[in-house]
């Protein structure tokens, strides 16, 4: 249970980095650094993404063999 609560509090550190950067980038106005931003934030959905849709299969799983 600890293990689940510490990638939740992973994901929302990066998706607040992510942000951040976005939000730094705006004001700056640097478009190598936005594009950058973007990036970072792209990987970042996709982790969120593929963790979800690991979790999905693995409740899954247990429902089968249960």
């Amino acid at each position: 249970m600890k293990d689940r609560k510490k990638e939740k509090n992973t994901r929302v550190n990066l998706l607040i980095v992510a942000f951040v950067l976005l939000v730094v980038t705006k004001i700056i106005g640097n478009a190598v650094i936005g594009g950058l931003a973007v990036a970072f934030a792209m990987a970042v959905l996709a982790s969120v993404i593929t963790a979800r849709i690991g979790e999905f299969m693995r409740k899954r799983k247990e429902d089968e063999d249960v």
